[in-house]
């Protein structure tokens, strides 16, 4: 904000246009590119046999495509919320 605002010299267009924290070494690093070029990208997915929006769902995720799964659903009725500590009344 200071450079392209407030016209401030500060030397950011110096900086690697990337910063990311590394958890597990808990350490901030520059980078080039985003996302980073050795990212491995891996599909999850959503699996259910119908009851995955219960107290005690069956829904999972996996890495595993999903080859035929029952739907889920609820009801949303904004006249009927669920109940909730804290919030608009």
């Amino acid at each position: 904000m200071d450079r392209w605002v407030k016209g401030i010299d500060n030397g950011i267009e110096n900086e690697k246009p990337v910063r990311i924290f590394v958890m597990g070494i808990n350490q901030w690093r520059d980078e080039d590119d985003w996302p980073l070029p050795d990212t491995q990208f891996t599909p999850y997915y959503l699996h259910s046999h119908g009851r995955a929006n219960s107290l005690s769902g069956d829904g999972s995720l996996s890495t595993e495509a999903p080859t035929h799964a029952a739907p889920d659903s609820f009801t949303y009725d904004p006249h009927n919320p669920v109940p909730s500590v804290g919030g608009a009344n």
